[in-house]
């Protein structure tokens, strides 16, 4: 064993929900200087509810950002109540610490860690996977554990859970909208690790051990024991997540073979095809059309869009280097469907995404629409970034019309009977 070791930085899971998260999390709070508490979705709305530092001001601290995480629920429940911490604690161990949104978060997580005798906590909550910068901006140091699942299998599970999405393509595409945003830091940060789920099922002693020496740590057999501190993980008690406290089940890979129409395959590679491949994992089908979709997010709330495109001959990305796409869509209403955002920053980063496409597809000759323009009376709530994008993209069509059309042939890229609002 090595010596005790002090002042380690915390730990980081992440990943998209039913990817094995929680099992991850078993495992590693399973270790003798390890513990991981419930989710905490900290950073979900930090930088909102941070905005100006308004948590950290001397007038207002502590009280502002206990109220902070008294607002944030999970399971029908404040994150301090899952973590057992009273606000008085809360205010006692923030009235110590320097004004900062690590001392809030640690106001759960290290009087959680210390209640237990663990030397180094872990947070893990999924839907981190789309904070990672902000995650990494207030912990430089802290290492981050992102694991993957086969999309298919996750999208099958997120079908099993009361708050999953309506269909199968939705949660594959709301998959690809995570992994669209998480990909790039996960690939640059030297101080992140990605697992698969496969193979930390196929394999848990060597994924472990690897993870072990990526986290300074050293392996422990016990790990593979997750009945004891599966109760930290899940004290919500979910039920979606009692496997995790169970034996490791490596018949949970490769389900969505069994479970999946030939169909729904087919759904799965047109979305995310170009990232299966990317992972290591099977694909079979092969699609004669690339549509480029600007916002792939919102063709879940348009199931007969979704369907019309995903007719077995259209794919969602370019299959070589430099493809260019039969046509570029935007869908819906950019505030209504909140593909805009709410920050400034990710509002006008979206923006600039759109101009350039709105400039770089009529001069590659690709047809640019926008389809399920909201009627005037749906665009009174919009604000100028919304207007901006209208003017960018003149060209429109009803959904109902558009779906109405054949599909392209696989070498048309010319738009018929578009209409211009």
């Amino acid at each position: 064993m090595t010596p005790a070791r002090t002042g380690q930085p915390p730990i980081f899971i992440a990943g998209f929900p039913r990817s094995g998260t929680t099992l991850l999390a078993g495992l590693l709070g399973a270790h003798s200087r390890l513990i991981c508490g419930p989710e905490t979705e900290f950073f979900t709305e930090l930088e909102q509810a941070n905005r100006g530092n308004r948590l950290c001001r001397a007038a207002t601290w502590p009280e502002a950002a206990a109220n902070y995480l008294f607002s944030i629920e999970n399971a029908d429940r404040t994150v301090p109540e899952n973590y057992q911490v009273s606000r008085a604690e809360i205010l006692e161990f923030l009235r110590r610490r320097e004004r900062s949104p690590q001392a809030i978060l640690e106001s759960l997580t290290e009087t959680y860690r210390r209640r237990h005798g663990k030397p180094r906590w872990i947070e893990k909550t999924p839907t981190h996977l789309l904070h990672l910068r902000a995650v990494r901006r207030h912990y430089p140091d802290a290492p981050i554990v992102r694991i993957l699942r086969d999309p298919r299998d996750v999208a099958l599970s997120m079908l099993k859970v009361p708050w999953g999405p309506p269909s199968f393509a939705s949660a594959l595409l709301e998959w690809q909208v995570f992994d669209q945003r998480s990909a790039p830091f996960c690939a640059a940060d030297r101080n992140t690790l990605t697992l698969r789920f496969e193979d930390l099922v196929h394999d848990p002693e060597g994924e472990l051990r690897r993870v072990c020496r990526f986290l300074g740590e050293d392996f422990e057999p016990g790990m593979m024991d997750t009945s004891r501190s599966i109760s930290h993980v899940n004290r919500t008690q979910e039920p979606w997540k009692q496997k995790a406290g169970e034996a490791i089940d490596a018949g949970r890979v490769g389900v969505w073979q069994r479970e999946t129409t030939a169909a729904q395959q087919a759904q799965a590679e047109a979305i995310v095809g170009d990232r299966l491949r990317a992972y290591g994992y099977p694909t079979s089908w092969a699609f004669p059309r690339y549509v480029q979709v600007i916002n792939p997010g919102t063709l879940g709330e348009f199931p007969a869009l979704a369907d019309h495109l995903l007719d077995g001959g259209t794919r969602f990305w370019p299959a070589r280097p430099g493809e260019r796409p039969r046509m570029t869509i935007f869908v819906g209403d950019p505030c209504q469907q909140g593909w805009i955002g709410s920050r400034r920053r990710q509002r006008l980063a979206r923006l600039l995404e759109v101009g350039a496409c709105a400039v770089r597809a009529p001069a590659r000759g690709i047809p640019l629409l926008w389809l399920g323009f909201p009627p005037a009376d749906q665009r009174q709530h919009w604000g100028f970034l919304c207007r901006t994008l209208a003017r960018l993209l003149p060209r429109r069509m009803d959904i109902d019309a558009f779906c109405a059309r054949p599909p392209e042939p696989a070498g048309s890229v010319g738009v018929s009977e578009v209409e211009s609002n």
